[in-house]
Formats: C-alpha cells, sequence, structure tokens
C-alpha cells in the first residue's frame, strides 16, 4: 500500500463525510470517521498523516465550496445537454437545469451570458444547484463542445446514407459516445445482455483507438491524436481516466521508470475528484473505475482458477467475472438486478463490436473515397444483421436474475473493504466486525422513519419507510391510478393507503390529511406537508428523516 492510496482513500471519504454532513446521516458521518481513523494508524502511513488530513479537509472544503455556490440575475453558463424541459447546464462545475423560451436551434456546446430568475433545489449527492429560468440571452460563445457536436451530426448523416438510421446510430454511440439516436428499447436489449458499456467511449476504446494511432504514427502524435478523440467524445470520465492511464505508462518508458497500474488508476481517480468531487457519485466514473480496478486485482486470480480447457475462452471470462467484482453492488442498486447471461454476453458479443469498431474507423478515413466506403458498409451491415441474430438469441434464454437490495449491496461492499484491509487491521478485526454489523443493522431496519414526497401535475404521494416497515400514502382519482400502480412497482410493493384523513403506521408514525394537507408526526415532532397537488412542470422528490428529534431535510430536486 502506498501513499497515493492513502490520498485517494482519505479524499474520497472526506467526500462521503461531506455529504453526510450536508444530508445530516449521521451514522455515515460515524463511519466515515472511523475508516479515517483506522488508515491514520495503519503502520505503512503514520509518517504521512499530515498529507492525508491535509487532502482531507481539501475534499472537505471543495464539497462545501461548491454546494453553497449561490446564483445572480445575471451569470455565465455551460448548457451540457438537451432535456425534457429546456437544457441542462453547468455552473460553477454544478448542474443547473434551465427552462425559458429558447430558439429553434440547439445551445448545446455553447457558454451563455444569460439573465433571469432562479430557485434553488439543492442535491449534495448528484450536484444539482437549482432551477433557472432564462428570460434573456446576453451573449453566446460556442466551444469546443458545440463544433463537435456539429461535425459528429456531419457524421452521423454521412454513416446513415451508407449504414441505414438505425445501425449509423450504432455506429455513432460506439465509436464517438453519441448514444442519442439509438431508441431506448435497443438500449434496454443492451442492458439485459451486460453490454451496455460498448455505447459509451470507455477506457475499452481509448486502448483500441491508442493502439490504432500507435501503430500508425509514433509515440508523441498518437499521444496527441488520442488527446483529439477525447475531445471529440466529450471527455466523459471513463475515457478521461482511460486517457491519463496511457499517458502515464507512455511516459514511465521515456523517464524509464516502472509503471504501476494500480497506482494510474489511483492517480487518475484523484485527478477526476479535484476537477469536480461530485464526480464521486457519477454512476460512469464508479463503474468505470470499479471495473478496472476489478480487473487489475482479480484477473490472474480468476484465471488460475478457471478450468484450463476453456482456452481462450479462459482469460475473457476472467476478465468478465474480475470486472464484475466491484461493479457488482452498483449495478444492482442502478437497475434493480443483473441477467447472468451478461456472463455470455460480454464473451460472445464483444469481439464483433470491436470488429465493427475498426471497420467504422476505416470508414470514417475514407469518408471522402465512396467506393472503400462502400466496401467497409457493407461488412458493417452484414455484422450488424448476425448481431441482431445473435443477441434475439440469447435474449431467449432464460438465465437467472440476480436480485439484490440496498441492504446486501451495502454488506458487500463491507466484506470487500475487510478483505483487502484484513492484512493491515489485524489488531482491529473485532471492532472492524462490529462497526460493520452496526451499520447493517442500522440500514436494513431504518431504526429511524424517512418520509419522501413524491409530486408532479398529476398526483402527489407520501412514502413513509420504517422499522422494515414500507408504507406508501396517495390522494388520487381513477384517472391517475396507473401512475401511483408505477410509483408502487418501483418501491418495491408497499402497503397502499389511500384517499385517507388519518392513519398510524406499525412503526408509530402518524398521518393527517385534512384541507390537502399532509401532517406526518413521529414521538410528538411535526412534519407539515402543503398542498402537494399543484402544476409542476417536472418530478419533485423531497426527502425527510427523522433524528435526534427533529425532521431534516435529506434531499430535494
Amino acid at each position: 500500500m502506498n501513499v497515493l492510496t492513502g490520498i485517494i482513500a482519505m479524499y474520497i471519504l472526506g467526500i462521503i463525510f461531506s455529504y453526510s454532513l450536508f444530508t445530516k446521516q449521521w451514522h455515515i458521518c460515524i463511519l466515515s470517521l472511523i475508516l479515517i481513523f483506522i488508515i491514520m494508524i495503519n503502520e505503512h502511513f503514520k509518517k504521512r498523516n499530515i498529507v492525508f488530513i491535509l487532502f482531507f479537509m481539501l475534499s472537505v472544503f471543495s464539497y462545501f465550496t461548491l454546494i453553497n455556490t449561490k446564483f445572480n440575475d445575471k451569470i455565465w453558463l455551460y448548457v451540457d445537454k438537451e432535456s425534457k424541459y429546456g437544457y441542462i447546464a453547468k455552473y460553477k462545475n454544478l448542474t443547473v437545469y434551465l427552462n425559458g423560451d429558447f430558439k429553434k436551434e440547439s445551445l448545446t456546446g455553447k457558454n451563455l451570458l444569460v439573465k433571469g430568475s432562479y430557485s434553488y433545489k439543492i442535491d449534495g449527492f448528484n450536484g444539482v444547484l437549482g432551477n433557472f429560468k432564462v428570460n434573456e440571452i446576453i451573449k453566446e460563445e460556442n466551444t469546443i463542445k458545440y463544433y463537435t457536436n456539429k461535425y459528429k451530426a456531419y457524421l452521423y448523416d454521412r454513416f446513415k446514407d451508407h449504414l441505414g438510421k438505425v445501425n449509423a446510430s450504432y455506429v455513432m454511440a460506439l465509436v464517438f459516445g453519441d448514444g442519442k439516436h439509438i431508441s431506448v428499447e435497443e438500449k434496454n436489449e443492451l442492458k439485459t445482455l451486460g453490454i451496455l458499456h460498448v455505447l459509451s467511449v470507455s477506457g475499452f476504446h481509448m486502448v483500441l483507438i491508442f493502439g490504432i494511432f500507435k501503430k500508425l504514427f509514433n509515440m508523441k502524435i498518437a499521444i496527441l491524436l488520442t488527446f483529439f478523440y477525447l475531445l471529440l467524445t466529450g471527455v466523459e470520465s471513463a475515457s478521461l481516466r482511460a486517457f491519463i492511464m496511457i499517458f502515464i505508462a507512455k511516459m514511465s518508458n521515456v523517464f524509464h521508470r516502472n509503471y504501476n497500474s494500480r497506482s494510474a488508476l489511483y492517480f487518475a481517480a484523484l485527478v477526476i475528484l479535484l476537477i469536480n468531487p461530485f464526480n464521486l457519485f457519477n454512476i460512469g466514473f464508479l463503474l468505470s473505475f470499479g471495473a478496472t480496478l476489478g480487473i487489475l486485482m482479480y484477473q490472474r486470480k480468476a484465471s488460475k482458477v478457471l478450468p484450463s480447457f476453456l482456452f481462450k475462452f479462459n482469460e475473457d471470462l476472467a476478465l468478465t467475472i474480475s470486472a464484475q467484482v466491484f461493479i457488482l453492488p452498483m449495478l444492482w442498486l442502478t437497475f434493480g438486478g443483473v441477467n447472468t447471461i451478461f456472463l455470455i454476453g460480454n464473451i460472445l458479443l464483444i469481439p464483433f463490436y470491436t470488429i465493427i469498431i475498426y471497420l467504422s474507423l476505416g470508414m470514417f478515413v475514407a469518408l471522402d473515397f465512396n467506393f472503400i466506403v462502400i466496401i467497409f458498409a457493407k461488412i458493417i451491415n452484414w455484422l450488424f444483421y448476425s448481431l441482431e441474430g445473435a443477441k434475439m438469441f440469447l435474449l431467449n434464454i432464460d438465465m437467472p436474475i440476480l436480485n439484490f437490495n440496498a441492504e446486501a449491496c451495502f454488506l458487500y461492499i463491507c466484506i470487500f473493504i475487510f478483505i483487502a484491509s484484513l492484512k493491515y487491521t489485524k489488531k482491529y478485526r473485532k471492532q472492524i466486525i462490529i462497526v460493520m454489523l452496526t451499520m447493517y443493522i442500522s440500514i436494513t431496519f431504518k431504526i429511524f422513519p424517512e418520509a419522501t414526497i413524491y409530486e408532479n401535475e398529476n398526483f402527489s404521494a407520501v412514502f413513509i419507510n420504517h422499522l422494515n416497515y414500507k408504507y406508501l400514502f396517495a390522494n388520487y382519482d381513477e384517472i391517475n391510478g396507473n401512475s401511483i400502480a408505477k410509483l408502487k412497482s418501483n418501491l418495491d410493493s408497499p402497503i397502499t393507503i389511500s384517499n385517507f384523513k388519518n392513519v398510524v403506521t406499525r412503526g408509530g408514525v402518524s398521518l393527517y390529511s385534512k384541507e390537502n394537507n399532509i401532517l406526518v408526526i413521529y414521538k410528538g415532532k411535526k412534519l407539515s406537508i402543503p398542498s402537494l397537488k399543484k402544476e409542476s412542470n417536472c418530478d419533485i422528490i423531497t426527502k425527510y428523516k427523522y433524528m435526534l428529534g427533529k425532521w431534516w431535510l435529506v434531499c430535494s430536486n
């Protein structure tokens, strides 16, 4: 365990501590401090404690500086992408939802000086500052992303002429990370097969691209061209992580230094989190780093355990299994379950997509030579046709689905942390086990009640989660019954009570409904929820938690 391991661990714990402190989740605060204490007393790190404390303080300072950012009537914003209700923009690394009367031409990729009104809807997990209603766009400035978006739109039209709409959509996603043209149904199929990651530019793509450039040019030009490719694809966490690791690997050769892949991964994580601490809660960041860390730590071990008669499949299967070690909990929490077909999907389908990426790049280079493009297009279309048949075959295989809840995921993560640190924490083994079990029981049984409010223009509802009992209280008419049924399904089918006046849960939480207002009472402490049924241009979710004799606002969007 080197110093960089301790630095990245302290920085991440600082962000988690800051988030739990901001949302008043005291049990996570305590757990974070315990883990920090364990790191600081580790005999390998004792001499570096001042450095670790400085990085911990830096992460806390960065988090709270961002979360306390304030709007002005007139601000500069960077427009990141379009949304259902307008645009999603960035203001000092924080997400802002823009709405207003915009012109038809897309503003994505532009810096805007805007004037208008605002409302704070701070989300300390996703780094959301609030909503900004634009009354006037004072000035516009085009950025690199604006021009790359224009160029990608041009490429899509060119590919569509030769490949058709569907295949061109896949090529744009596979090669340039532009998946906006692919339908939700097609994405769901790839998600079921466990290969959705091919549609976003990741380390897999960066290694392929760098390998091609390296064969055609010298090292400096290859790195420079790979950097331009990074800009073209949007500089996502996964691709930036891969580029940093490639750059470090090649620079270590130049300066005749040993390359440590795990240290390079930690350094890349630190750089990305220094840029924006909220990247820690970004699913793309977590999946990319989790998969890479799993491969670096367990691929060789998995390859030795697997039967040798599998030959080439042995390496592919070891790669797939090791990549899942740290990302399975994230997939369970995000998607609610994982279909075990991903083992077959990654081994059988990824080689086809790899060939398509190579051919698509060749087609891209030869766009001005029509006869070459036609040849490439025929081969690519045939491969997509074959892939479609293979996907349908795999989707019809009835494979078991792994379903885990948040509590099981927490325990899963704790076990791996415990195993990883076993060598360095023998003296405190019993204490660590007690802490993990205490945290697990606290999270599993919801000792303190949580009240989550869901509202939009169609209906409103209050979800109570307490002592492993789940209740959904909703006042609605028959027209909006389907919306409530969908929400009920998403919440794991809680006990539903509709059109109520007063009711008491098994855990002692009382709810009263009077004149469109709902009053939640627990141990004499009241949480007043005003008239929820109001017109809104977006879904609003507000979460409260009872702790220390008071209802606390946890998050709101």
